[in-house]
């Protein structure tokens, strides 16, 4: 369990300018299999944006050393008679399912932490064209990349080890067992140059068509090939036999190229009522790994080992008054999933209902719910606060975020189920 200060100062201008930064002190009741926990860190966020210009960032530095940060959006944006342009790193709008469940399948994900993972945009050249009526094609390309960079693992080859600072990143074993032995690991990590990180091609397409049929009827096809948002891994295990046994784990991260596709119906009922259809299939360039049993399934530069291809479908819906608004959604994974390996990655979801609420009352009060209980793996992940404002310049918040997952689960979420909070925030408006 953790307990979180948070303080936020912000300040805005005709720019649309504002800044933020944020003190949280954690207190962990338990520590499951090791995980580091940092006691405090500071965050902070700036982000400023004029008609033609938007810049987008976040950063934090955690007890233990760890610094994140994340360029969200950096971009050029310039309007035409039928076209938008935007340059830069921005986010694609393309599948609501793929923001909403924090999928990371089309934008990178921020990770700071895995609750709220947040949208990182691609790098590239963005045309929209907007000269048919009721129809906005939206294209994208690019030969520049920027793969996610955390929660990351930090790698010493020299020492032979790969550990972490943060509570959301899994560093692999430093220790095997192989019958009765019981020997250390050696990880050696060949880094890719930054030409075949980099230089990677991009090639996108989203196709929507307002009042389809029907008032207030949008229909959107997408599909898009470019980088994986995360490295993927091949790796060798040697076991030598000497008066100290030890494994001698070598390996090879690389940057595969996967084709992402899929749609959405979705319709308007009056002002208060949206109900959304979604699908998202994701592809992957099929790359071969040397199966051990002694490597858990996220090792070498906070990165993931054989991935599967994925196909998820949602339905969604959402109500909204002046004081009330409901968001209940349900996200069905249709790939099948059988972990055969010790290097496969396990799906953040399988068949997951959402419920989100946020209701105003009194004057001054805004309590806030989101859950999300997965039938497949049993995993439940719940954040719920209640805030006050105070004046426009002075609010605070008091709420808790818990991971619920079976002492046996071997669902996404069981290794996280020591990241548990109760936090009070306080902000303060300039």
């Amino acid at each position: 369990m953790k307990i979180l200060l948070t303080l936020s100062f912000l300040s805005s201008s005709a720019f649309a300018s504002f800044g933020s930064i944020s003190f949280r002190h954690n207190d962990p009741i338990s520590v499951i299999d090791n995980q580091t926990i940092n006691l405090w860190w500071v965050h902070s966020n700036l982000k400023y944006s004029t008609e033609k210009f938007l810049f987008n960032s976040q950063l934090q530095f955690e007890e233990g050393g760890l610094t994140m940060f994340s360029v969200q959006e950096l971009y050029y944006k310039n309007s035409f008679t039928h076209l938008d342009l935007k340059a830069g790193r921005f986010n694609l709008n393309y599948s609501t399912l793929d923001k909403n469940w924090g999928l990371g399948k089309i934008n990178n994900r921020v990770n700071f932490d895995f609750f709220n993972p947040d949208q990182e945009g691609l790098v590239g050249i963005g045309l929209s064209f907007k000269k048919f009526k009721n129809i906005t094609i939206d294209g994208f390309f690019s030969y520049l990349n920027v793969p996610e960079l955390n929660p990351p693992l930090n790698i010493d080859n020299d020492k032979g080890t790969i550990s972490s600072k943060s509570s959301w990143a899994d560093a692999p074993d430093s220790v095997a067992t192989s019958g009765s032995l019981t020997f250390p690991l050696n990880y050696k990590v060949n880094t890719p140059s930054i030409s075949d990180l980099v230089f990677k091609p991009s090639l996108g397409l989203n196709f929507k068509v307002h009042n389809f049929i029907i008032s207030d009827l949008i229909v959107n096809f997408f599909a898009i090939y470019k980088p994986e948002n995360q490295l993927s891994n091949e790796a060798n295990v040697e076991l030598e036999i000497t008066p100290i046994t030890s494994g001698k784990v070598t390996i090879d991260p690389s940057l595969s190229q996967h084709f992402v596709f899929g749609g959405s119906i979705s319709k308007k009922f009056s002002d208060r009522y949206h109900l959304n259809l979604g699908l998202l299939s994701n592809k992957l360039d099929k790359k071969s790994a040397i199966d051990s049993d002694v490597i858990n399934d996220n090792i070498g530069l906070g990165i993931d080992i054989n991935r599967a291809d994925e196909t998820y479908m949602e339905i969604s819906s959402q109500y909204e008054t002046e004081i009330l608004s409901v968001d209940l959604g349900f996200l069905k994974r249709l790939s099948s999933f059988s972990k055969e390996s010790t290097l496969d990655t396990i799906p953040r979801w399988d068949s997951v209902v959402h419920l989100g609420v946020e209701y105003s009352f009194l004057p001054k009060f805004l309590f806030q719910l989101d859950v999300k209980f997965d039938f497949g793996s049993k995993d439940r992940v719940y954040q719920s606060s209640i805030g006050y404002s105070y004046s426009q310049y002075l609010s605070a918040k008091l709420g808790f975020q818990i991971i619920g997952s079976p002492q046996s689960g071997d669902g996404f979420w069981a290794r996280y189920r020591e990241n548990d909070s109760v936090f009070a925030d306080v902000k303060i408006t300039f």
